[in-house]
């Protein structure tokens, strides 16, 4: 879990998770009750599968079925990087889905590429992002977090703007055969 952890810091520093206070292990997934909007005003109430979860000045929490479930399988998410993506977001002191970018240049490339994605995955969908992404801007940047360390090919090709500031942001250069360079 650590190292999976460990991998968003390696080009940005430990400082990037300063606000991690504990981990907290869930044998399994749980079930909340939730409601979804449809839009037009419309919403709908149901329940929701909670996987992990990442609190601003708080715990992560963790599913730990779902850990080991990723963990055995070539799985294209990971709870851990999704959740401690999270705590990147936070460590400005808010989930705004832009982490703490200091230069400014980067910071509104960062911000273009996050809005067009989240609006073409809001009307045209995405072939590697997962829908949860076009959630919002906190959901999109770790559910893309996710996929730069899991398929970063697939992100590059499909979201070539979204991939070079996640990469610039990260300072690293995942490659997927040959582990991860930092740049």
């Amino acid at each position: 879990m650590s190292t999976l952890a460990s991998l968003l810091v390696l080009g940005t520093g430990a400082r990037m998770l300063s606000d991690v206070r504990a981990v907290l292990i869930a044998p399994t997934s749980s079930q909340v009750a939730t409601r979804f909007r449809l839009g037009n005003g419309l919403e709908a109430e149901g329940k929701a599968c909670v996987l992990g979860s990442a609190l601003l000045h708080g715990p992560v929490k963790l599913a730990w079925d779902r850990v080991l479930e990723e963990r055995s399988h070539d799985s294209d998410t990971s709870v851990i990087i999704h959740e401690f993506a999270h705590k990147i977001d936070m460590a400005d002191g808010e989930a705004s889905g832009t982490p703490p970018i200091t230069d400014r240049t980067q910071a509104r490339a960062f911000e273009r590429a996050a809005e067009d994605t989240l609006e073409g995955l809001r009307s045209e969908g995405s072939a590697i992002l997962r829908p949860y992404a076009g959630t919002n801007r906190a959901e999109l940047f770790a559910v893309a977090s996710e996929t730069l360390f899991s398929d970063p090919d697939g992100l590059a090709s499909a979201h070539p703007s979204l991939f070079r500031v996640l990469e610039a942001f990260y300072r690293q250069t995942p490659r997927r055969s040959s582990g991860v360079e930092l740049t």
